[in-house]
């Protein structure tokens, strides 16, 4: 059994998913102080963890049941339960995800502190040919 603890941020609200591999399907069971990801849980039961691992075909069906149920596009909940079946199926490993967000005050367009490497210098260097790449790389 694979457990996934979420901690979804600002809304402060914590979901925990479990996952348990029976033969090729995953069972998941949810429980959230969420309301929107607690309907995500009555309908998602057990899932193909093949499917949960790709956006090809139907795509995952935890990511399609958070888009119904879940109120902010931002909420990993769904991303969490993706998780948590891959690692159960062994289709990924089992390692934390992690995002940090910071803000601070906007420098002027071109601006950069000073010993910064110029990130709109990058971006022109990328232009349509996509991301510069080392000499003799392509």
């Amino acid at each position: 059994m694979t457990r996934a603890e979420i901690h979804a941020g600002v809304c402060g609200l914590r979901t925990v998913v479990e996952a348990r591999l029976v033969g090729e399907v995953c069972h998941v069971r949810i429980e959230s102080e969420c309301p929107g990801c607690r309907r995500l849980a009555e309908e998602l039961v057990e899932v193909d963890p093949l499917r949960e691992m790709s956006h090809s075909g139907l795509g995952p069906r935890a990511l399609e049941l958070a888009r119904k149920h879940c109120r902010h596009s931002a909420c990993p909940v769904g991303v969490g339960i993706v998780k948590a079946v891959e690692a159960e199926a062994g289709l990924a490993l089992p390692a934390d995800v992690t995002i940090r967000l910071s803000t601070e005050t906007a420098l002027p367009a071109g601006a950069m502190p000073s010993g910064a490497p110029g990130f709109s210098a990058g971006l022109a260097a990328e232009g349509a040919a996509g991301p510069a790449l080392p000499p003799g790389a392509r």
